[in-house]
């Protein structure tokens, strides 16, 4: 009996396979279906390339911003999961002239890790995907998912 299922299971498997890669009734395929992937036709070479993405701790959120705001009090009050972050190169940043700020429009969060910084492309922004919170419960952090540079 398990074996007449398994066969019955693997027909009906294999029809849908058949059915997805473009099979029909009458044979052969859809004439009217996009290239699959694997054909030898050239591609668009702006479409070639897929972004990646990576995640990032977001560093200095316990320093005063340069505007006298607090990182951790933005977070805290204004930022979740989701939210979009700006990247802003800071050239005349006087630690660092590779800093590259991680702006909100309810003030600046940190700053991208100087490992990053120069790896990252900002134009393309980032995500915060965790807001951290201390065991404490006063002390905040953020996570960030941004995308690396074609360079």
């Amino acid at each position: 009996m398990f074996e007449l299922i398994f066969l019955i299971a693997m027909g009906v498997g294999g029809f849908c396979l058949w059915l997805w890669l473009g099979g029909n009734i009458t044979g052969g395929t859809k004439s009217d279906a996009a290239d699959p992937p694997w054909t030898d036709k050239p591609r668009n070479p702006l479409h070639t390339r897929q972004a990646i993405s990576v995640p990032i701790k977001v560093v200095g959120v316990t320093y005063d911003n340069p505007d006298g705001t607090d990182g951790q009090y933005t977070i805290a009050k204004h930022i979740r999961a989701g939210n979009d972050v700006s990247l802003v190169p800071e050239p005349s940043n006087p630690h660092d002239r590779n800093a590259v700020a991680v702006v909100h429009p309810a003030g600046q969060l940190g700053y991208v890790p100087r490992e990053w910084s120069k790896r990252l492309d900002n134009s393309k922004g980032g995500c915060v995907t965790d807001v951290l919170v201390g065991e404490d419960g006063l002390s905040y952090g953020l996570r960030i998912e941004a995308y690396l540079s074609d360079r």
